[in-house]
């Protein structure tokens, strides 16, 4: 039943409310199209519909294939890391700020690369330029929808269960709490 609601009546209702305008602000395709659905639905049951453009009728799943993507690396990951051998919390620290500051040049890069500044105020909703549309649109795709981009917030997580881990932290924490 969730499976109906998710990948057919969360896409006919928002295909109502917004306007045809607005669901165009970033593509020349309708993201909502039902004809793409049976040719792409498989890309959101792979959770690879975030790599995609426009992937069928289930689009609005692409956060979902974020957290899939995160979840399947993850550990992969980990495990090169070293887990067993000493010093393994601390690697992992490290990895996740280097991360942190990996996906902050890549949000810098992107945004670079579109020169942003350039396009102030920012035209969400139209009117485009073919370039201007080939720019928005590359902005969405490589800076919103993109594991990478997605990675920092997610680190920061790995980073608080560290530190909440921790009993050095614990301690301090409980501390900081007492004095207040």
């Amino acid at each position: 039943m969730l499976a109906l609601v998710y990948f057919v009546a969360l896409p006919a209702i928002s295909a109502d409310l917004i306007s045809a305008d607005a669901r165009r602000a970033f593509a020349e395709v309708d993201p909502f199209n039902p004809d793409n659905c049976p040719r792409l639905l498989w890309a959101s049951f792979a959770f690879v519909n975030n790599m995609l453009p426009f992937a069928g009728c289930a689009s609005h799943t692409w956060s979902t294939a974020v957290q899939m993507q995160f979840f399947l690396l993850a550990p992969l990951c980990l495990l090169l890391l070293r887990p067993k051998s000493p010093g393994f919390r601390v690697r992992v620290g490290w990895a996740a700020a280097a991360t942190i500051a990996a996906v902050l040049g890549h949000r810098g890069h992107v945004m670079n690369r579109i020169q942003l500044w350039k396009l102030i105020p920012v035209p969400f909703y139209g009117p485009f330029t073919a370039e201007t549309q080939a720019k928005m649109y590359y902005m969405w795709s490589a800076s919103y929808l993109s594991l990478a981009s997605h990675l920092g917030s997610m680190c920061l997580g790995v980073l608080a269960y560290l530190a909440l881990s921790s009993t050095t932290s614990v301690r301090w924490l409980a501390r900081s709490a007492i004095r207040q």
